[in-house]
């Protein structure tokens, strides 16, 4: 799949808007491997642009907070219409819906293909939704190849095994991590800044430990969500998706003004090293 989140090139439909506290900001439609001229689609409405986020299962101690973009609008030459109905099948992995602030991505999702509704008479008021990808994350298993290998004995650190789930979104986002923790600073970490180190990117774990073994029983594989959510739980965090990053925020630092993060782009390198005060 090829979208072009940067320059913008893969948006096939666009519409610029304002919010009522005065910001401007442009919903895309992006289509995979889509090069020639955007086209203009218009919106139903002041409340034709909904964004959401839920707690996982309506539980607010839950590791995952969930996000979801409402959209209705008329198209009146049904081209938009047609173009999403004609790919029911692959909508999923065909189109992005992106809401960006100037050069700066706010939201990215995929769109529902079951949320797809439309009216015939008069103008056509389409309505759908999209979603952040965290749920696709439930029943993609957590394995070293596509082809649903098992996994392999060996040992990677926990920033390693984040990026590579996320990056199952195919969305290419970087991700933030914050944590009020840090390891003792001895040997590695004494020559490296010690406690300025994000403490996830210096704890190691065996891949095996994400697998379903029990006794008696041939090794199993664990969805790619339910990796990111032990990860979350022994950590205290919470999993959301914000102004164009994924955030693994400590729980508690909601309710703080400041606190220390760490940022690391889609593979999981390091894009601030000691970390930096939000």
């Amino acid at each position: 799949m090829a979208f072009n989140l940067s320059t913008w090139s893969t948006a096939k439909y666009t519409h610029s808007f304002t919010t009522d506290e005065g910001n401007p900001y442009i919903l895309e439609i992006h289509e995979d491997e889509f090069v020639a001229t955007s086209t203009p689609i218009e919106l139903v409405g002041r409340s034709a642009i909904e964004t959401r986020w839920t707690h996982d299962g309506e539980n607010e101690y839950g590791e995952t907070i969930t996000s979801e973009t409402i959209v209705s609008l008329y198209d009146d030459g049904f081209s938009l219409v047609s173009d999403l109905e004609a790919q029911l099948d692959t909508i999923v992995n065909k189109y992005l819906l992106v809401i960006r602030s100037g050069d700066n991505l706010k939201w990215v999702g995929r769109i529902d293909p079951e949320s797809l509704y439309f009216e015939e008479d008069g103008p056509v008021k389409l309505t759908f939704s999209a979603t952040d990808g965290l749920g696709r994350l439930s029943t993609a298993p957590y394995t070293d190849d596509t082809d649903g290998t098992p996994l392999a004995a060996g040992s990677v650190n926990l920033i390693t095994v984040i990026a590579d789930v996320l990056g199952a979104t195919g969305f290419g986002l970087d991700f933030y991590v914050s944590s009020s923790l840090y390891h003792r600073v001895s040997g590695l970490l004494t020559s490296n800044g010690g406690d300025a180190k994000c403490p996830i990117e210096y704890t190691w774990v065996n891949k095996l430990a994400f697998t379903n073994q029990e006794k008696g029983k041939s090794q199993g594989m664990v969805s790619s969500l339910d990796v990111l959510r032990a990860i979350c739980a022994a950590w205290t965090l919470k999993l959301f998706q914000a102004d164009g990053a994924w955030h693994l925020t400590q729980a508690n630092h909601f309710a703080k003004s400041s606190y220390r993060r760490w940022r690391y782009n889609s593979v999981g390198t390091g894009v601030t090293a000691d970390g930096s005060n939000l």
